[in-house]
């Protein structure tokens, strides 16, 4: 039985069980996955200063502090979806994950896909770098609530991104 809200990352774990932990920093991902997870976790959550914690330190500095990650306007993050992983394992020292995303601003939705490289040292995984393609997702015309979703999580409308 599940306690609490459900992740954002859509892993179907509570939050409080996946990627909390690694959030507060009381325990590390051990893949790839589970970092790039939890940084979409941390968006989701405006947990800005992990996302600057969990970048390589040759990265960090291109993005200054936490404040940097701070996105101009309110983002209401919607989905995510695994397309592909390369390497990223508990073992791997690293590894890629390419992923969807899809965010609302402004009444729209809109939605991205960024192929994500990351790195492990001394045992901890940090993301390096990634190769993002914007698009917007979705016209003016908002779907009904008993249309399939626009996010292509295969649910209704009105219990996905309509919710």
């Amino acid at each position: 039985m599940m306690t609490g809200a459900e992740c954002p990352c859509g892993s179907g774990n509570n939050y409080q069980d996946c990627c909390e932990p690694f959030i507060r920093e009381t325990q590390y991902p051990q893949t790839a996955e589970q970092l790039m997870r939890s940084r979409y976790s941390a968006y989701a959550k405006e947990e800005f200063n992990y996302l600057a914690d969990s970048e390589h330190p040759k990265v960090a500095e291109e993005f200054g502090d936490a404040e940097e990650h701070r996105p101009g306007e309110k983002l209401n993050w919607k989905s995510l979806k695994i397309l592909n992983k390369d390497k990223g394992g508990p073992d791997d020292q690293e590894g890629m994950v390419e992923f969807e995303a899809y965010f609302e601003a402004g009444g729209r939705t809109y939605g991205f896909r960024e192929k994500s490289r990351f790195l492990r040292e001394e045992g901890r995984w940090y993301y390096l770098d990634g190769e993002t393609h914007r698009f917007p997702y979705r016209t003016d015309k908002k779907p009904g609530r008993n249309d399939p979703c626009s996010c292509g999580s295969g649910k209704k409308f009105k219990k996905c991104c309509g919710k």
